[in-house]
């Protein structure tokens, strides 16, 4: 009989569509780890890791499911977006910010670029700007500033500022709903920035000029005087009037010696004097002014605090569980158990307003003290200076008066005429750089701003996306891939068995082999098997006859005789397996083999061999019949077969008392191979006992059947029970995915 022949009769035919034979639908192993050896390293572990061979596998095998599930999802969140969808209008305004100050005559003192430019942009979004731009009455009619509970905070993170090129040019845009509303917010919080820099930088520049107008009158005064005294020293030097009307640039001190220390006292004088100015003005112009509070920074500060979080938290589990209720109560609000958990929530929000009542009065004064600090400090700064040119100007003066001592003592009059010289020279030198400075500051009043505004904003005139065509495609690849990843944690869960490798992962067992399935001819086959239909069945052939050749000729299993096939759980492809090994053993060693179907729950052999089911196993093992008039011998010269019978007691009483052994030791010497198909170990426990009364044991698993977890516990059951564990065989292996894995190397048959 030919391989081909034996094949189809071990099957049970193609045509008994009642039969529950794997043999047609998922045939199944091969070769071993190390491609027929059976000592390969075992390995244990828990689970696999999420791979990208994984996941592949996982979408060919959901592909036909997740797909159209994905499209439907893909659908319905496009249709929402599409529905929610508000197209948004950026209204857009320039603004140029220079690096340098501009001036008139007068260059004002170096800054740095980059600095000056954060601070206007951080300027334009705080507290001070934007609440000044929310309170205009335009601005806060508007339905999108009104429906935000700080609308402040809310303007403060839409607007946006950002450079365009390399340039000074910035844009403010801002994205809102409506066009003439858009453009209404940028123009209006613009005006605000401007107010905020531009006016408080004039009052203060008009108040220092101020001041330093005062300091000249007062030291007009002082000239006068000293102009005074050098006439009268002249007049008693040479007799004569001496009129002193010289500016400082007509001066000249060819005879001072203490020029120099005088220069230096002037300008540290000048400076003194303009320093008082500017912090005079500062103290009147912001020093005194009232400190304002942002209420957005003060809410900000509340909603971080910690008592605040937690009551909100806690609210919020209320909230929820007062909705749990009222969905599940049948009396309506009158229920009891409602009317409590209203009153709990109740009383948690009345708590959060008192907490945030307190925390506003409390942080509203730390944060006023804190401003106020802040302002002392920079204050302090300025007295610090002008002290510090206080204390030059004393050391100066002590120089120049000791200097004066010591030219006294030589006995010159004529110096004394020389130092009132200078003492009013000097006066004049101070009295016209502070008129400098004066002149100065009033003329750089007329300079460019360093921040300008080049396009008010104007009503855009469409939308910035008049399709959401990002969202949609977020949404689509979501939706698409939602139910591919539901698919990969649900594999993920179950562990199934996709190679061999999960195998000795998951059950730390050596593969012995895979088997190729075999190929299923369906009623519209043609007659005459296609050369698809032959490769495939060569395939599947040759993983039967790998496996039975790495078995047999393995010298750790030189002894084995009794050959037990089992598996976790029914359908995971073990009569097939059984009844395909027992074929190939008869063919390779031209010897009588025996199958014996030892599940006796649910027999299959009989279907297989379409032999009759009785007598069988279970009379033998109940006395009813002796053991060669349930032998099947008619089927094949080599291959005899011993069915399961019709149970009709516990299997568990059949098998007691070594009745099972005793069978085995009588047919060991008949035959030269014995296979036997056991129940699944996890259904069936006395699988246990037949298995351990084997030389070895096969542990069947199915690909994309088979548990990890529940192959794992059988073969554990099995070792603790005494049962010698040869080895797992994954079945169900496709046959181009076999060759693939494998190659093909066929042969011409007769």
């Amino acid at each position: 009989m030919s391989n081909y022949q034996m094949t189809r009769r071990s099957s049970g035919g193609e045509s008994s569509g009642a039969r529950r034979s794997e043999l047609a639908a998922s045939g199944a192993y091969g070769r071993s780890v190390a491609h027929g050896g059976l000592d390969g390293e075992v390995r244990g572990g828990s689970s696999l890791p999420i791979t990208l061979p994984f996941v592949l596998h996982v979408v060919r095998q959901w592909w036909n499911v997740a797909t159209p599930v994905g499209l439907v999802l893909v659908a319905v969140a496009a249709t929402i977006v599409w529905i929610s969808f508000e197209p948004a209008y950026r209204a857009t305004a320039w603004v140029k910010i220079e690096n340098e100050s501009p001036f008139v005559a007068f260059p004002g003192p170096k800054t740095d670029p980059k600095l000056f430019v954060r601070t206007q942009l951080e300027l334009l979004r705080s507290p001070m700007v934007v609440e000044r731009a929310v309170a205009d009455k335009e601005v806060a009619q508007l339905p999108e500033i009104a429906e935000h509970e700080s609308p402040s905070e809310w303007l403060s993170q839409r607007i946006a500022v950002e450079p365009v090129g390399q340039s000074e040019l910035f844009h403010v845009t801002f994205d809102g709903p409506h066009p003439q509303s858009a453009a209404l917010i940028v123009n209006k919080l613009l005006d605000s920035y401007f107010d905020v820099h531009s006016n408080d930088t004039i009052n203060r520049s008009k108040r220092v000029i101020e001041l330093l107008e005062q300091e000249k009158s007062r030291r007009a005064k002082n000239l006068d005087s000293l102009r005074n005294h050098a006439r009268e020293l002249a007049k008693q030097a040479t007799g004569k009037e001496t009129v002193f009307m010289s500016t400082p640039q007509e001066v000249v001190r060819v005879h001072n010696p203490l020029a120099a220390l005088e220069d230096r006292l002037t300008t540290t004088e000048v400076e003194r004097e303009v320093m008082q100015a500017q912090a005079k003005a500062f103290e009147e112009s912001v020093l005194r002014q009232e400190v304002d509070v942002p209420s957005a920074m003060l809410d900000a500060q509340i909603e971080v605090d910690p008592e605040v979080a937690n009551l909100k938290r806690a609210l919020l589990t209320k909230q929820s569980r007062l909705h749990e209720i009222e969905s599940t109560s049948s009396r309506g609000p009158n229920d009891p158990s409602v009317m409590r958990a209203k009153k709990e929530v109740e009383l948690y929000q009345t708590t959060l307003a008192k907490v945030r009542a307190q925390l506003r009065e409390n942080l509203g004064k730390e944060l006023k003290a804190s401003i106020l600090g802040k302002r002392q400090d920079e204050l302090a700064q300025m007295q610090a200076r002008i002290e510090g040119y206080r204390l030059t100007e004393n050391l100066l003066e002590e120089r120049i008066t000791e200097e004066r001592s010591k030219l006294a003592e030589v006995g010159d009059h004529s110096l004394e005429l020389e130092f009132a010289r200078g003492d009013l020279t000097r006066e004049e030198l101070v009295f016209q750089r502070i008129a400098d400075r004066a002149v100065a500051l009033r003329t750089e009043l007329e300079a460019p701003a360093r921040v300008s505004l080049l396009k008010r904003a104007e009503p855009p005139k469409g939308p910035v996306e008049a399709i959401p065509s990002m969202q949609l495609a977020a949404v689509s690849l979501v939706g698409f891939g939602f139910p591919f990843l539901l698919a990969v944690c649900w594999e993920r869960l179950v562990r199934r068995i996709a190679e061999p490798r999960q195998i000795l992962q998951e059950a730390s067992v050596a593969v012995v082999g895979e088997v190729a399935t075999f190929p299923a001819r369906t009623m519209f086959s043609p007659r005459k098997p296609s050369t698809r239909y032959e490769r495939h069945l060569g395939t599947f052939e040759e993983s039967i006859d790998s496996l039975r050749t790495s078995l047999v000729l393995s010298e750790s299993l030189n002894d084995l005789k009794v050959l037990a096939i089992t598996s976790a759980v029914p359908e995971e492809g073990k009569t097939s397996l059984a009844s395909q090994m027992v074929v190939s053993l008869a063919r390779s060693c031209r010897e009588p083999v025996l199958l014996i179907d030892a599940d006796m729950r649910d027999p299959d052999i009989h279907q297989v061999f379409e032999i009759s089911s009785e007598p069988g196993l279970v009379d033998v093992l109940d006395g009813r019949c002796s053991l060669d008039g349930a032998i099947v011998t008619s089927w094949s010269e080599f291959v005899h077969l011993l069915p399961s019978g019709h149970l009709n007691k516990s299997p568990h009483v059949l098998l007691a008392n070594g009745a099972f052994e005793r069978l085995l030791e009588e047919v060991r010497g008949r035959y030269r191979y014995i296979v036997i198909d056991t129940p699944p170990i996890l259904p069936a426990s006395e699988a246990l006992v037949v298995a351990k009364s084997a030389d070895g044991v096969l542990v069947c698993t199915m690909r994309d059947v088979s548990r990890g977890p529940q192959v794992r516990l059988t073969c554990q059951k099995l070792q603790a029970a005494g049962a010698e564990v040869i080895g797992a065989v994954l079945i169900g292996i496709p046959g181009s995915g076999y060759a693939h894995k494998y190659g093909a190397y066929s042969y011409a048959k007769a």
